[in-house]
């Protein structure tokens, strides 16, 4: 365990006991980095999971060949979940908003603590499915606003379906 790090706070680790979250912290890597430093890459294979200690981590997606803001991190939150998910590729590529720092736990480290611990696996699991579950009605809601926004653009908001009849 990195000296004074604590997790305790992050809603990634929300119900586990105080002696799980002390597992966690002690197969904890801590990483530091500096304002506009790469994280991880969008596609790149995953190594685990990171929660943010401090600082923020701003979220990007490849939209051709430009970068696309998805989402922002602050400390505490969950990011590169992919780690725990096949097929284990970053979904988004994570850039650090200032000087910041993330732990990240290694899946095999996660694998081998779920092993010995059926319940902290379960509540991981049930964390990070809840994770999924937030940004991707945060994305329904985004796409929702853009379809409007360009039906709102459009005479009539003829040829802008949001769903295709047989």
């Amino acid at each position: 365990m990195a000296e004074g790090l604590d997790l305790s706070g992050s809603a990634a680790l929300t119900g586990l006991t105080p002696s799980d979250v002390g597992e966690l912290e002690r197969v904890a890597v801590v990483q530091s980095y500096t304002g506009g430093e790469t994280i991880f890459t969008e596609g790149e294979p995953s190594p685990g999971m990171y929660i943010v200690v401090e600082g923020s981590v701003t979220l990007t997606t490849a939209l051709g060949v430009e970068q696309v803001e998805v989402g922002e991190a602050r400390k505490g939150d969950l990011i590169g979940w992919s780690g725990l998910v096949p097929p284990h590729e970053f979904s988004a590529t994570a850039v650090s908003g200032g000087d910041s720092t993330v732990a990240l736990l290694r899946t095999e480290d996660l694998a081998r603590l779920s092993e010995e611990d059926q319940y902290l696996g379960r509540m991981m699991m049930r964390n990070v499915a809840s994770v999924i579950s937030v940004r991707l009605r945060e994305s329904h809601t985004r796409t929702a606003q853009l379809v409007q926004q360009l039906r709102d653009q459009v005479p009539s908001g003829k040829g802008l379906r949001t769903r295709h009849k047989d």
